[in-house]
């Protein structure tokens, strides 16, 4: 690996780690959650940088990927309440409001890199690219982070269909808010189905 790639693997590396903690340390607020994913995401993104020594289609997937899937996921947790509320706020969601419990499952399926969302072909993809190349550290490293994050995402899951809370009013969600949250979570549905024609599509647009 080239010096500069080194570095920016280096620092993904690191992005990776302290995401996790954060989402580990903070788990019992959902802004302390998507930030430590949010970062772990960013340090994901570098590292598929650093494998690609530039611009290719696996890292604009990753990208697109990312981007929905977090900005879904804090979307969702606004239309709840408070961006700093604390996770436990999220009780009962799937009797709420199942549309909205629904979406936000898509988005955070993605982030934990599980199918059928998108964020799973995404870490699939860079997991393979990195021990292609013979990274195992990167390699080790992004298993151990995904393995951990699953812990973070099962707090959320948890709290929307698996606890109730003190107030079970329904969540009223605008029609705007919903067709934007349906359309994000349709397009990661369709990248985490259909990779291989995302991946050939951008191919050709790239």
């Amino acid at each position: 690996m080239e010096r500069f790639s080194f570095i920016i693997m280096a620092v993904a590396v690191v992005l990776m780690l302290g995401g996790t903690v954060i989402m580990i340390v903070r788990r019992g607020h959902a802004v302390g959650l998507w930030t430590g994913s949010a970062i772990s995401g960013a340090g994901y993104g570098l590292a598929s940088a650093a494998l690609s020594r530039g611009v290719d289609v696996h890292l604009i997937y990753y990208l697109l990927v990312y981007a929905i899937g977090h900005a879904g996921a804090l979307a969702a947790i606004r239309a709840v309440g408070r961006q700093r509320m604390p996770v436990s706020r999220l009780a009962g969601l799937y009797y709420r409001n199942p549309a909205l419990c629904a979406m936000t499952g898509v988005f955070l399926l993605s982030l934990a890199g599980l199918p059928p969302a998108g964020g799973f072909a995404a870490k699939l993809l860079l997991l393979f690219q990195a021990a292609s190349q013979g990274e195992l550290l990167a390699t080790a490293v992004m298993t151990v982070c995904m393995a951990v994050s699953f812990y973070g995402y099962f707090i959320f899951v948890r709290w929307m269909f698996m606890r109730t809370g003190p107030d079970d009013s329904p969540i009223p969600l605008p029609a705007s808010a919903a067709g934007m949250l349906a359309v994000m979570a349709a397009a990661l549905m369709a990248m985490g189905l259909f990779p291989g024609q995302i991946l050939h599509f951008l191919g050709n647009i790239l």
